[in-house]
């Protein structure tokens, strides 16, 4: 007599969640000690953000959607990326500035008594051609997973692919008094390098920067954009001051 078949049981990882919990929470530590000496500072990597939610942050309103675990551990990755793609460049014979020789911390721009700032990837400079000038342009270092790096080869600009990184980059150049910026974004699935110079805008720029201004300096919330029809619409679904955007007092006003 044939002896019974056993059944067997699905073989379950052995996963130490313990650690990745320390992890998670150790960046949320640290996102929140740098944070600490930044509140009421307009952040000008976002300038091309929606003005409302812009000068909600800037005036104290609280993140609804504050980045955890997981995010900020890709956060974390972002800045690897950064460091790697200036040692590839390094060694590919560019010059590049990570950080200011005369404070050993990265470049930084600011504006309004520094109620408005941004810190640059770097410096780098380059020749696009054997004739032309060797000038130093703005260095700006993104990664994208598999499917955002197939839309931004699909867009073939950075500025299309996300308008707030393009303008991003025009403050930045703007601040500096430079004429291009170098943008490289690496795919985090394959290393793909995506690579593009851009020229400086002038007319965006003072666009960006009255808007910081506004910002930096109005007393009650700018109205929404005409983008915005909805708490929920594609314009708003993802902002992380919504509820208080869409909220039936926000725009409440009492008579002296």
């Amino acid at each position: 007599m044939a002896a019974p078949e056993t059944t067997k049981l699905p073989v379950i990882a052995k996963t130490a969640s313990w650690v990745e919990t320390r992890i998670h929470k150790a960046l949320a530590k640290a996102r929140d000690e740098r944070s600490a000496g930044k509140s009421g500072r307009l952040a000008l990597s976002q300038i091309g953000k929606c003005e409302r939610g812009l000068w909600g942050g800037v005036n104290g309103i609280p993140d609804e959607r504050p980045p955890e675990g997981r995010i900020l551990v890709l956060f974390d990755l972002g800045e690897a990326v950064e460091t790697h793609v200036v040692e590839l460049l390094r060694l590919a014979g560019f010059e590049v500035l990570s950080h200011d020789p005369d404070t050993g911390e990265q470049f930084r721009i600011t504006g309004f008594g520094e109620n408005a700032s941004g810190r640059l990837d770097g410096l780098v400079r380059f020749k696009r051609s054997q004739h032309a000038t060797d000038e130093r342009a703005l260095l700006e270092v993104k990664s994208a997973n598999a499917k955002k790096f197939d839309e931004l080869l699909a867009s073939g600009s950075y500025a299309a692919w996300n308008p707030v990184y393009g303008d991003q980059v025009q403050v930045y150049m703007g601040r500096k008094g430079l004429k291009q910026a170098l943008v490289v974004v690496e795919c985090k699935n394959d290393s793909q390098l995506y690579v593009e110079v851009i020229d400086f805008d002038p007319g965006r720029y003072r666009e960006l920067w009255a808007k910081a201004e506004r910002i930096v300096n109005a007393e009650s919330a700018p109205p929404r954009p005409e983008e915005g029809k909805s708490q929920y619409c594609g314009f708003c679904k993802y902002c992380s001051r919504g509820k208080w955007c869409w909220g039936p007092l926000v725009d409440v006003s009492f008579d002296d």
